[in-house]
Protein backbone atom coordinates (compact mmCIF):
# COMPACT_ATOMS: atom_id res chain seq x y z
CA UNK A 1 0.00 0.00 0.00
CA UNK A 2 2.71 2.38 0.85
CA UNK A 3 4.69 1.54 -2.27
CA UNK A 4 1.17 2.16 -4.19
CA UNK A 5 1.17 5.76 -1.95
CA UNK A 6 4.62 6.79 -3.14
CA UNK A 7 4.42 5.60 -7.05
CA UNK A 8 1.39 7.79 -7.55
CA UNK A 9 2.98 10.85 -5.68
CA UNK A 10 6.31 10.47 -8.01
CA UNK A 11 3.32 10.59 -11.04
CA UNK A 12 1.75 13.28 -10.15
CA UNK A 13 4.99 15.24 -9.44
CA UNK A 14 6.84 13.83 -12.73
CA UNK A 15 3.59 15.13 -14.55
CA UNK A 16 3.78 18.76 -13.45
CA UNK A 17 2.77 20.83 -16.31
CA UNK A 18 5.84 22.87 -17.80
CA UNK A 19 4.44 26.55 -17.42
CA UNK A 20 8.48 28.38 -17.23
CA UNK A 21 9.57 30.21 -19.59
CA UNK A 22 13.38 30.23 -20.72
CA UNK A 23 15.63 32.36 -19.90
CA UNK A 24 16.89 34.82 -22.61
CA UNK A 25 20.71 36.08 -20.65
CA UNK A 26 21.72 39.33 -21.69
CA UNK A 27 22.61 39.97 -25.54
CA UNK A 28 25.75 41.53 -26.48
CA UNK A 29 26.58 43.55 -29.86
CA UNK A 30 30.08 42.53 -30.47
CA UNK A 31 30.49 41.86 -26.90
CA UNK A 32 29.02 45.23 -25.63
CA UNK A 33 25.98 44.46 -23.64
CA UNK A 34 24.51 48.35 -24.75
CA UNK A 35 23.95 50.49 -27.17
CA UNK A 36 26.66 49.70 -29.89
CA UNK A 37 27.67 52.53 -32.40
CA UNK A 38 28.30 50.90 -36.01
CA UNK A 39 29.52 52.52 -38.56
CA UNK A 40 29.15 51.22 -42.26
CA UNK A 41 32.22 52.26 -43.75
CA UNK A 42 33.95 49.81 -40.99
CA UNK A 43 32.52 46.46 -41.33
CA UNK A 44 29.19 44.76 -42.39
CA UNK A 45 28.60 42.36 -39.78
CA UNK A 46 28.21 42.31 -36.56
CA UNK A 47 27.95 39.20 -33.87
CA UNK A 48 25.24 38.76 -31.72
CA UNK A 49 25.73 36.98 -28.43
CA UNK A 50 23.32 35.55 -25.53
CA UNK A 51 22.96 32.52 -23.52
CA UNK A 52 19.47 30.38 -23.34
CA UNK A 53 18.35 28.06 -20.67
CA UNK A 54 15.48 26.48 -19.70
CA UNK A 55 14.33 24.51 -16.80
CA UNK A 56 13.48 21.06 -19.15
CA UNK A 57 14.63 20.95 -22.71
CA UNK A 58 14.63 24.33 -25.15
CA UNK A 59 13.01 24.05 -28.98
CA UNK A 60 13.74 27.14 -30.99
CA UNK A 61 14.90 30.75 -30.88
CA UNK A 62 13.79 33.87 -32.93
CA UNK A 63 16.70 36.81 -33.17
CA UNK A 64 14.92 39.77 -35.07
CA UNK A 65 15.06 43.32 -35.54
CA UNK A 66 12.14 45.11 -34.42
CA UNK A 67 12.75 47.82 -37.06
CA UNK A 68 13.49 51.66 -36.82
CA UNK A 69 13.15 53.55 -33.97
CA UNK A 70 14.89 56.58 -35.39
CA UNK A 71 16.30 55.78 -38.54
CA UNK A 72 16.12 57.83 -41.46
CA UNK A 73 12.69 57.10 -43.72
CA UNK A 74 13.13 54.56 -46.26
CA UNK A 75 11.28 56.09 -49.37
CA UNK A 76 14.37 56.04 -51.34
CA UNK A 77 14.45 52.70 -54.04
CA UNK A 78 17.95 52.30 -53.20
CA UNK A 79 18.58 52.48 -48.90
CA UNK A 80 15.98 50.28 -47.01
CA UNK A 81 15.49 49.74 -42.89
CA UNK A 82 17.20 47.12 -41.29
CA UNK A 83 14.87 44.48 -40.18
CA UNK A 84 15.08 40.84 -40.58
CA UNK A 85 13.71 37.65 -38.62
CA UNK A 86 15.15 34.07 -38.28
CA UNK A 87 14.11 31.54 -36.62
CA UNK A 88 16.98 28.43 -35.50
CA UNK A 89 16.27 25.07 -34.01
CA UNK A 90 18.12 23.80 -30.74
CA UNK A 91 18.86 20.94 -29.68
CA UNK A 92 21.13 21.48 -26.38
CA UNK A 93 20.37 23.00 -23.16
CA UNK A 94 21.37 26.08 -22.37
CA UNK A 95 22.06 27.08 -25.79
CA UNK A 96 24.68 29.76 -26.74
CA UNK A 97 23.83 32.01 -29.35
CA UNK A 98 26.84 33.36 -31.72
CA UNK A 99 25.40 34.85 -34.41
CA UNK A 100 27.06 36.99 -37.10
CA UNK A 101 25.05 39.07 -39.07
CA UNK A 102 25.42 41.01 -42.68
CA UNK A 103 24.03 44.33 -42.58
CA UNK A 104 23.47 45.48 -46.56
CA UNK A 105 25.50 48.34 -47.26
CA UNK A 106 22.26 50.06 -48.66
CA UNK A 107 20.97 50.68 -44.76
CA UNK A 108 19.17 53.38 -43.57
CA UNK A 109 21.29 55.10 -40.86
CA UNK A 110 19.90 55.48 -37.35
CA UNK A 111 18.89 53.39 -34.36
CA UNK A 112 17.54 49.60 -34.53
CA UNK A 113 16.22 47.58 -31.81
CA UNK A 114 17.27 43.64 -31.52
CA UNK A 115 16.12 41.02 -29.53
CA UNK A 116 15.90 37.23 -28.80
CA UNK A 117 13.20 34.79 -28.23
CA UNK A 118 13.50 31.76 -26.96
CA UNK A 119 10.67 28.85 -26.71
CA UNK A 120 10.99 25.13 -25.35
CA UNK A 121 9.15 21.83 -25.68
CA UNK A 122 6.38 23.15 -24.44
CA UNK A 123 5.72 26.62 -25.80
CA UNK A 124 6.62 28.28 -23.16
CA UNK A 125 8.22 31.93 -24.63
CA UNK A 126 10.79 33.62 -23.06
CA UNK A 127 12.00 37.21 -24.10
CA UNK A 128 15.44 39.31 -23.94
CA UNK A 129 16.11 42.82 -22.92
CA UNK A 130 16.55 44.24 -26.08
CA UNK A 131 19.54 45.98 -26.94
CA UNK A 132 20.08 48.60 -29.46
CA UNK A 133 22.66 49.34 -32.92
CA UNK A 134 22.97 52.78 -34.00
CA UNK A 135 23.97 52.65 -37.48
CA UNK A 136 26.09 55.58 -38.83
CA UNK A 137 27.01 56.36 -41.91
CA UNK A 138 30.05 58.33 -43.43
CA UNK A 139 28.71 57.72 -47.15
CA UNK A 140 28.11 60.42 -48.99
CA UNK A 141 24.35 61.54 -51.14
CA UNK A 142 24.58 60.67 -54.40
CA UNK A 143 23.17 63.19 -56.45
CA UNK A 144 22.36 62.59 -60.80
CA UNK A 145 21.46 66.04 -62.84
CA UNK A 146 20.01 65.49 -66.31
CA UNK A 147 19.09 69.16 -66.42
CA UNK A 148 20.89 71.31 -67.67
CA UNK A 149 22.41 69.03 -69.44
CA UNK A 150 26.66 68.68 -69.16
CA UNK A 151 26.94 65.73 -71.61
CA UNK A 152 27.70 67.65 -74.44
CA UNK A 153 30.21 70.39 -72.79
CA UNK A 154 28.90 73.57 -70.90
CA UNK A 155 25.17 73.78 -71.67
CA UNK A 156 24.53 78.15 -72.81
CA UNK A 157 22.11 80.83 -71.63
CA UNK A 158 21.77 84.37 -71.45
CA UNK A 159 21.79 87.19 -68.84
CA UNK A 160 18.67 87.20 -67.39
CA UNK A 161 17.34 83.51 -68.16
CA UNK A 162 15.95 81.12 -64.94
CA UNK A 163 17.70 77.44 -65.11
CA UNK A 164 15.79 74.81 -64.12
CA UNK A 165 17.40 71.31 -62.97
CA UNK A 166 16.16 68.07 -63.10
CA UNK A 167 17.42 65.20 -61.54
CA UNK A 168 17.66 63.78 -58.16
CA UNK A 169 19.44 62.70 -54.76
CA UNK A 170 20.06 59.84 -52.55
CA UNK A 171 21.11 58.92 -49.33
CA UNK A 172 20.89 56.49 -46.40
CA UNK A 173 20.55 59.39 -43.79
CA UNK A 174 18.20 62.17 -44.17
CA UNK A 175 18.98 65.07 -46.33
CA UNK A 176 19.21 68.40 -45.42
CA UNK A 177 20.08 70.94 -47.05
CA UNK A 178 20.63 71.39 -50.67
CA UNK A 179 21.89 74.53 -52.15
CA UNK A 180 22.26 75.66 -55.54
CA UNK A 181 24.51 78.62 -56.56
CA UNK A 182 26.15 80.06 -59.94
CA UNK A 183 29.27 81.45 -59.53
CA UNK A 184 32.18 83.49 -61.25
CA UNK A 185 35.30 83.82 -59.87
CA UNK A 186 34.05 82.40 -56.64
CA UNK A 187 31.35 85.14 -55.99
CA UNK A 188 27.88 83.89 -55.80
CA UNK A 189 26.12 85.63 -59.46
CA UNK A 190 22.83 84.34 -59.39
CA UNK A 191 20.17 83.79 -56.50
CA UNK A 192 20.88 80.92 -54.84
CA UNK A 193 18.40 78.28 -54.34
CA UNK A 194 18.53 76.43 -51.00
CA UNK A 195 16.00 74.00 -49.18
CA UNK A 196 16.55 73.10 -45.58
CA UNK A 197 15.01 70.06 -43.04
CA UNK A 198 14.19 67.40 -46.67
CA UNK A 199 13.83 64.45 -43.93
CA UNK A 200 14.08 62.65 -46.93
CA UNK A 201 16.67 59.82 -48.13
CA UNK A 202 15.79 60.72 -51.86
CA UNK A 203 14.75 64.06 -53.31
CA UNK A 204 13.80 65.38 -56.53
CA UNK A 205 15.06 68.72 -58.48
CA UNK A 206 11.97 69.10 -60.60
CA UNK A 207 9.27 68.37 -58.28
CA UNK A 208 10.93 70.85 -55.83
CA UNK A 209 11.04 73.77 -58.06
CA UNK A 210 14.73 74.01 -58.14
CA UNK A 211 15.95 76.61 -59.75
CA UNK A 212 18.37 79.43 -60.32
CA UNK A 213 17.93 83.34 -62.20
CA UNK A 214 20.62 84.57 -63.71
CA UNK A 215 21.24 88.71 -63.60
CA UNK A 216 20.47 90.15 -66.39
CA UNK A 217 23.52 92.34 -66.06
CA UNK A 218 25.72 89.13 -66.05
CA UNK A 219 28.08 89.84 -68.79
CA UNK A 220 29.19 86.94 -71.22
CA UNK A 221 31.57 83.91 -70.32
CA UNK A 222 31.99 80.80 -68.44
CA UNK A 223 30.48 80.47 -65.38
CA UNK A 224 30.37 77.83 -62.43
CA UNK A 225 27.39 75.75 -61.43
CA UNK A 226 27.70 74.59 -57.78
CA UNK A 227 25.33 72.66 -56.09
CA UNK A 228 26.12 71.30 -52.44
CA UNK A 229 24.24 68.48 -50.39
CA UNK A 230 24.66 68.08 -46.61
CA UNK A 231 22.79 65.26 -44.75
CA UNK A 232 22.17 64.87 -40.68
CA UNK A 233 25.47 62.68 -40.63
CA UNK A 234 27.04 65.78 -41.45
CA UNK A 235 28.33 63.93 -44.80
CA UNK A 236 28.76 66.54 -47.71
CA UNK A 237 28.70 66.12 -51.82
CA UNK A 238 29.60 68.84 -53.84
CA UNK A 239 28.70 68.81 -57.81
CA UNK A 240 30.47 71.18 -59.89
CA UNK A 241 30.33 72.05 -63.56
CA UNK A 242 29.91 74.98 -65.62
CA UNK A 243 27.88 77.29 -68.14
CA UNK A 244 28.26 79.54 -70.61
CA UNK A 245 26.84 82.64 -70.51
CA UNK A 246 26.53 84.69 -74.28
Amino acid sequence: MRIGIILVIFMLFSCKEDIAPPNVGAITLNGIPDTLYFSLDTTDRILVQSLLEDDKDLNQTRLFSVGSLTASPSDSSLYSHFTFSYFQDLESNPFQISDSLEIPVYTCAGLYQLNIKATDKTGNEGTGTPVILWIHSSEAPVTTISLPDFSAGFPSFNAGDTIFFQGNVADNVAIQKITIEVLNTGSTVSQSFSYSDTVFTSWDYGSNNAKVTLPSTATSGNYEIRVRINDNDGNLVLFRDSITIN
